[in-house]
C-alpha cells in the first residue's frame, strides 16, 4: 500500500459512486503499481 492509502480510499469511494466500469479501470491501475 502507498503511504497515501487514506487518500486512495477516498478516491476509490468516489469511483464506486461513478460506476463499476470506471472503478474497474482505476483498480487495474492501482494493482499495476
Amino acid at each position: 500500500m502507498h503511504s497515501t492509502s487514506a487518500q486512495a480510499e477516498g478516491d476509490i469511494t468516489a469511483i464506486f459512486r461513478k460506476g463499476s466500469a470506471t472503478k474497474q479501470a482505476t483498480m487495474d491501475k492501482y494493482f499495476k503499481h
